[in-house]
């Protein structure tokens, strides 16, 4: 992995600089209250801190779902949209903003939809699951994945038997989650298939996730070269050992965090340490921290999708903002928690500067300013025009560029609600 050796900053904004990424790219953003602590102890410690969140003392978050009660049996679109906004609340308020990034990031890699789940304590019951393996061994994540039961319901597990096996998860596993195009053939999906026959997720069983032998198919099957497959353990070993497997889930990882342009041979290298080093995530996730720091040739700008955008924008200005109406604005925007659009999941880059997509969140900015308190220091410092101040509040120390700064100015002094709205939409935010 790469090894983290700090040179002496040249000037402070080198650091501040550094903290901000690391906290955009793998978290969702910081408080003002966090912003000075987090600045002071520098990228190092900053990175420890999501790496490790247990080891510097961060408190476990309360599960936003454990007092709740939603119906196994036909929810009502309500609970859905209630499911949603529990999570997004924790998104903002969860100390260990690395552990809840991780979580996000897996529900957009390893992808389930509410949209064709339908019952809401499956999805939240597979979010638990992200968020205590996240950032664990691939392997027990990927075999608690393939028996997961909302995982049965979106890739059509329950349909699949030995005598008709549905391939749609078998396939998804290797081009999606852990291997990419060109690197299985269609006779791997094939016996993949009826190796993983047997488990259903019922709503007699209280969707509970359990194996039937009589529907499963014993019979050895050949996948990925390895003979001998015929269930989900020895599935997933296959998977793991095909040369592609680290190099595949260190790119996806790599592009959330670094951006697309990282060059190959960057994550190729890091595939295969992630490989050798048994599969352990965390390891992976710090040296992909580590590398945002000390290679910045190897980052590039990322076009933030409008949920942790929006995440960030709440934490930056500390907006009162009820987050099933959040939730709601998101809906228009393209991206609610809990609903990617299909198993391939969220889109990315230029995607996320379509018309439709603009003018939901110049609107959700515009709820952002009208909710952020007076004694908000963003606030404060688009009320006195100190663009300065307000680009670092905002996750830019750096500053505004000539055209929001030029925009901002244009606005005057006095104008907060609108100087916030534009700050917070403009490029220099939503990418970066």
């Amino acid at each position: 992995m790469v090894k983290l050796s700090f040179r002496r900053q040249s000037t402070d904004i080198d650091t501040r600089s550094q903290v901000a990424l690391i906290h955009r790219r793998a978290g969702f953003g910081l408080t003002p209250e966090e912003r000075t602590e987090a600045y002071s102890r520098g990228p190092a410690v900053e990175i420890d801190r999501l790496v490790e969140p247990e080891a510097n003392g961060l408190a476990r978050a309360i599960d936003p779902w454990d007092d709740a009660t939603y119906a196994i049996r036909r929810p009502p679109p309500e609970l859905n949209a209630s499911a949603a906004a529990d999570w997004f609340f924790n998104m903002i308020t969860n100390p260990r903003q690395g552990e809840e990034w991780m979580t996000w990031f897996w529900h957009g890699h390893l992808v389930s939809s509410l949209n064709k789940v339908r019952h809401p304590m499956l999805m939240i019951n597979q979010i638990r699951m992200f968020t205590e393996m996240g950032l664990g061994d691939l392997r027990s994540l990927l075999v608690s994945t393939t028996t997961d039961p909302a995982m049965l319901v979106y890739l059509d597990g329950n349909d699949s038997t030995g005598e008709a096996p549905n391939e749609n998860y078998a396939r998804e596993l290797m081009e999606l989650f852990a291997l990419g195009i060109g690197n299985y053939t269609e006779a791997d999906v094939q016996a993949g298939a009826k190796a993983l026959t047997g488990w259903v997720s019922r709503p007699r069983d209280g969707y509970q996730a359990r194996f039937v032998p009589r529907r499963h198919d014993p019979e050895p099957q050949t996948f990925l070269g390895h003979t001998d497959v015929n269930d989900v353990e020895s599935v997933i070993d296959a998977v793991l050992d095909h040369p592609a497997c680290g190099p595949f889930v260190a790119r996806s990882l790599a592009k959330a965090i670094l951006g697309s342009s990282v060059p190959t041979e960057v994550t190729d290298e890091l595939g295969r340490e992630f490989a050798s080093g048994g599969y352990l995530i965390r390891p992976l996730f710090r040296a992909i921290l580590e590398m945002a720091v000390e290679r910045p040739d190897v980052v590039s700008p990322i076009i933030q999708g409008p949920l942790p955008w929006l995440v960030q924008a709440i934490r930056n200005t500390g907006a009162a903002w009820e987050t099933d109406l959040a939730v709601r604005g998101l809906h228009f925007a393209g991206q609610v928690p809990l609903g990617p659009p299909n198993v391939a999941g969220w889109p990315s880059g230029t995607a996320w500067l379509a018309s439709y997509v603009v003018t939901a969140r110049f609107n959700l900015a515009a709820g952002v300013a009208a909710l952020t308190p007076p004694e908000s220091p963003a606030r404060q410092a688009a009320e006195s025009l100190d663009l300065g101040e307000l680009a670092d509040i905002l996750g830019r120390p750096e500053g505004f560029g000539p055209s929001t700064t030029g925009a901002l100015e244009g606005i005057g002094t006095g104008k907060p609600t609108e100087v916030l709205t534009i700050a917070l939409s403009s490029p220099d935010i939503v990418i970066g």
